[in-house]
Formats: C-alpha cells, structure tokens, sequence
C-alpha cells in the first residue's frame, strides 16, 4: 500500500501598519536614494522606482491581483495608462495636462477601471465598476498621490495610453510578475527576517486589505465587494457606494491595522496561481506521482 504525506502550503499573512510605512519609505523616502535592493538600486523619483513604489500602494488599497498588473506580454487584459482617470475639482480627465495634475487637492480621486480577471475573465462584471482612490496629498501612503507621480514622472497622451502599460521596466515594457515578486521579497528583507518574509508575497497586500477592512468594522459583503470578488451581496453593496462612500470606507481601513485579525476569519477572496494549494507529495522513498490541487482558499 502507498503512503502519502499531506503537506500544506503556509497561508501567507497580511502586512502590518508598520510594515506598510517601512515599505513605501524604502521607495518613496529621499534618504534611502541610491541604496541596493537586491539587484535594482533605488533612485526616488525615477521611472521605475515610481513605478514600483506606486504598485504597492495601488496593490494595497484596490485589492488588485499582481495578474491584472504585471505580464510576460502584455495585452488588453492588463492595466494600461488608460486604466487611471483622474476626477479633479470634480471634472474626470482621462488624459490631464501637467497643470491639473498639480492642482490636485483633498476631495480629488484618481479612478481605477478594473481589467479582466480570475472571476471576471471578461470584465464584464467589474469593468464597469470603478475602484476610486482618494487624494490625500501629504499622505506618502496614498494610492492616489502616488499614482499622481506616475503621470508627472512619466507622462503618456491622448491614445496612446490605451497601448501602453500602466507600470513598465526601463525598457519601455510592462514589468513582470517575477521581478515584481523578487524585488519585493529583497524590499522585505531590509526590515524584517528571512523567515517572516517567506509568509509575505504580493497576495498578501489583498490579504492586508481584506484584514484592515474586517478591523474597521466592515461586512463580509462589503470586504467582497471592495476586492471584487463577485456575489451577489457584493455587488449590491458596490452599487450603493458612492465615490465619497468608497473613499470613507477605504480611510476607516487604513485606520486599522491587520494584524488584529485573523485571515482564517476572511471570507474567501480568491487566490493567485502560484499560491494556496495543497500538495499530497509520497513518502520519500515512494514513487507515486505527485499530485497538485488547487483549492479556493486566500
């Protein structure tokens, strides 16, 4: 008779308050210019270390999977620079000048259409249901602010945003999955030890969200709907927040911090390919095939 072990993957955890400011500092943070994270050299205020520092906030406060932001070859089923409008003074621009970037005040929201998705290979369902970011200008931590530099520090027009990737390399390129997941795991490690940062990977930012909305008091319909994951609680919940509503709800979140929840205690928000699978793997010595499942768990 064969004898199998069942081993299951670590469920990785959410970032805690203090994580968050030590990660957007190493990319945002003037003093830390020029210093080595793994192979890329931080210099604030360049293309890519913009791009970077504004995927972890945007990766933070929309729920987004790293999926709908990152490709091998990118297509129309990524996040492009058309992806991003801007509501300022209460005006949407979908292409704003340098001039209405800068007059960004608190009030303002950068509007993020979702891309086709794991549950929503389409975007049919949430294309059609924008994430809004509020401005908080003297915030570091602001989706919306970070965003913002993006358009200043490397500025796309008119119709060719629909052609270009939202975050690209410095060859012009959308960044990939895998150098996404490298650098952070380097960004990690200059704050935290090699063994808590095998328990965070760039899921765990949805993690973070769902966590710091569940402290804040939020449903699970409401956790749901603001990670776009599709049922129909969370989508009669989405169609009743209004942007000041979203932004509310979003603020009370970042409040709160998510290491006073427990994900076991989540409502499922899906999972990437690459996580939350179990594997029943032989005894060493056997050699029965292995046999890999994928389950619906965070």
């Amino acid at each position: 008779m064969k004898q199998y072990q069942l081993k299951w993957s670590v469920r990785k955890e959410p970032l805690t308050n203090a994580d968050i400011t030590k990660l957007v500092n190493l990319w945002w943070d003037p003093a830390n210019n020029r210093r080595k994270v793994g192979n890329v050299v931080v210099q604030v205020g360049s293309p890519l270390t913009v791009a970077l520092g504004s995927m972890w906030l945007l990766l933070l406060e929309s729920g987004m999977r790293l999926a709908e932001l990152t490709s091998d070859k990118w297509d129309w089923t990524r996040c492009s620079r058309a992806s991003v409008s801007f509501m300022i003074n209460e005006v949407v621009y979908r292409s704003p000048s340098r001039l209405q970037l800068l007059s960004m005040r608190a009030g303002d929201f950068v509007i993020v259409t979702p891309p086709p998705s794991k549950k929503d290979p389409l975007g049919v369902i949430w294309g059609c249901k924008p994430i809004w970011l509020d401005f908080r200008g003297e915030d570091r931590e602001c989706a919306a602010r970070a965003l913002r530099e993006l358009e200043l520090t490397s500025p796309v027009d008119g119709t060719k945003r629909a052609r270009t990737p939202l975050f690209v390399d410095g060859s012009g390129q959308c960044i990939r999955g895998g150098f996404v997941r490298k650098v952070l795991k380097n960004s990690l490690l200059t704050f935290m030890s090699a063994s808590r940062a095998k328990r965070i990977s760039t899921h765990s930012f949805r993690i973070t969200l769902g966590c710091k909305l569940k402290a804040a008091g939020c449903s699970d319909s409401t956790i749901l709907a603001l990670c776009r994951w599709q049922s129909l609680k969370s989508l009669e919940v989405y169609c009743r927040l209004t942007p000041k509503d979203y932004a509310a709800t979003l603020g009370r979140a970042r409040r709160a911090d998510a290491k006073s929840i427990q994900v076991t205690s989540l409502p499922d928000l899906g999972d990437e390919q690459d996580e939350g699978r179990q594997r029943r793997e032989e005894v060493p010595g056997d050699r029965c095939t292995i046999k890999i499942e994928e389950y619906g768990l965070l």
